[in-house]
């Protein structure tokens, strides 16, 4: 069952609560009993680095695991996956500060300052594993921002999939020579950590290997459109029950690349679904040839896109851009039923030839479907051009600042409509979006 969007926010702002406050217990184990302040600082910026720093690797960690986060927090992923960012810079950020301030604290401890010059055991053996996370944490860092573009998807896979030996990593650094952790009861807190990051371990090798995931048999493949097709299967085990505009992921055997796509149409009595597949890469164009009998291995579903539609009074506004039709279809067809609901689709598409689902647009009678072709100069019954705020304001009845807004497509176009649609006057908060590049 969908959270309401104030169900939503209430369980998100926990879940930032609980993280923040469990990254700062380690702080209250550390012992600032240094002779001087600069010790004490240098101890406790160092302790604070790799300790709390640890606890945020291992919350993005633990927010990796989408099918726990999906059931138990929140199915917005997007969200979700901006957060398992943002706690990988902050968990970079501050382990960077143990190195930088662990020097100068062995520099000044007396006693300390042979330490530096050559590492006695057991620091030798345990000091290098350190290194080894620090350095995996900067490779895939680097590959997730600066280089990721320059990077092919499945090179960029490989480099995150080391993520799974920084946590044993900085354990194995952290448990033998962590002066807190020998000397305080840090130690249990840690010894849960690393109890509960295997069996996650575990059960995220066992999800690898289809567990848990749901399994789909084609029953009909159908074209949609140019170079689309609509591929509909019935389930044979765990059928999902997806909400409008949710997605999943679809991967065709155990060791194929799982790949998200829209539910674009649900059987609630057979558990039947559909997803509509257009030929835009190497996957993509797999699927085109896909026969009825094969299988496909489903986890899901995922995503809240949609949802605030029906929570809320005031018109909506759909801006879908190609394949970013088909979060809509279900949509459209949920507004259907709501005669006292104004809504409007803007679609844009390069021809007439790329429409997809063409035959049930043209029988809508609740929902104002507007078509808007960007590779035709002319014609009689659609827009051409580009879906603009001019565009946009020619259909509306209402002030653009009195709907309600949903935009899916390229990133470029939500992006370029979204910040239009905001220099208009219209909040954020009524402006919802669905990229394809996540």
């Amino acid at each position: 069952m969908m959270l309401s969007p104030r169900q939503g926010m209430i369980r998100k702002a926990a879940l930032l609560s609980v993280i923040a406050a469990s990254s700062l217990v380690p702080l209250f184990f550390v012992r600032l009993n240094e002779p001087s302040f600069s010790l004490n600082l240098f101890k406790l910026l160092a302790k604070t680095g790799s300790l709390c720093g640890t606890l945020l690797l291992f919350w993005q960690f633990l927010l990796g695991y989408r099918r726990a986060v999906a059931r138990w927090i929140t199915s917005d992923y997007l969200w979700v996956i901006q957060l398992h960012r943002r706690l990988g810079i902050g968990a970079i950020c501050l382990i960077a500060l143990h190195p930088l301030f662990i020097i100068p604290y062995y520099r000044i401890k007396p006693g300390l300052q042979p330490l530096l010059a050559a590492l006695p055991e057991p620091l030798n053996l345990f000091v290098p594993p350190g290194i080894l996370a620090f350095v995996l944490l900067l490779l895939i860092a680097g590959s997730s921002t600066l280089l990721r573009s320059r990077l092919s998807p499945r090179v960029w896979y490989g480099i995150h999939l080391t993520s799974y030996a920084v946590l044993p990593l900085v354990y194995l650094h952290g448990f033998p020579i962590g002066m807190t952790l020998q000397e305080t009861g840090l130690s249990k807190i840690w010894m849960i950590l690393f109890v509960l990051t295997a069996i996650f371990f575990v059960f995220r090798i066992l999800g690898r290997f289809g567990l848990f995931d749901s399994r789909y048999e084609v029953v009909r493949v159908t074209p949609e459109g140019k170079d689309t097709v609509e591929i509909s299967m019935k389930p044979l085990r765990r059928p999902l029950r997806p909400g409008s505009a949710q997605f999943a992921f679809f991967r065709r055997g155990i060791f194929s690349p799982a790949r998200p796509f829209t539910v674009s149409k649900y059987e609630e009595e057979t558990g039947e679904l559909s997803i509509t597949v257009k030929d835009s890469g190497r996957i993509s164009g797999q699927l085109q040839k896909v026969e009825a009998a094969e299988c496909f291995w489903v986890d899901g579903p995922y995503g809240v896109f949609g949802r605030e539609a029906f929570y809320t009074s005031r018109p909506v506004v759909m801006l879908a851009g190609g394949i970013g039709m088909t979060p809509f279809r279900r949509l459209i067809t949920e507004l259907e039923n709501l005669p006292d609901r104004k809504a409007y689709l803007f679609y844009g598409t390069s021809n007439e030839d790329e429409i997809v689902h063409r035959d049930e647009m043209e029988k809508t009678e609740q929902v104002n479907v507007i078509h808007v072709l960007s590779g035709t100069l002319q014609h009689e019954e659609f827009e051409t051009g580009q879906i603009t705020i001019d565009l946009i304001r020619k259909y509306l009845d209402e002030r653009l600042a009195d709907c309600e807004y949903f935009l899916c497509g390229p990133p470029p176009m939500v992006t370029k409509l979204e910040a239009a649609l905001k220099d208009q006057g219209v909040s954020g908060k009524q402006i919802h979006h669905e990229l394809f590049s996540f």
